[in-house]
């Protein structure tokens, strides 16, 4: 198996869905009207948040046996997340105390 946990499986779902709906709305948004432009703005918000909270748990726990997907993965979440997600590591195991 190449994923260290098979619920993974609905993560990896969840952050192709992001980009399935992002492409869609990106290339068919002058065709949409005002209600459909919104019902596109609050999916993709929750769409976003969602991917922000796997690239925090991706980096709390591996999802891939490989160490080279997994750095593939973090490159996808990057775009997900909009910053490098490789640059939180150190930050989210900080000790403040």
């Amino acid at each position: 198996m190449i994923l260290l946990n098979n619920y993974d499986v609905l993560s990896l779902m969840h952050v192709l869905n992001y980009f399935i709906i992002t492409q869609f709305a990106w290339n068919l948004h002058p065709v949409f009207s005002c209600e459909y432009v919104v019902v596109f703005v609050v999916l993709l918000c929750y769409y976003s948040f969602s991917c922000a909270c796997i690239t925090h748990n991706s980096l709390h726990s591996r999802v891939f046996h490989n160490r080279t997907l997994e750095t593939v993965y973090h490159q996808i979440l990057t775009l997900t997340y909009g910053h490098p997600a490789k640059t939180m590591v150190r930050v989210n195991f900080l000790k403040l105390f």
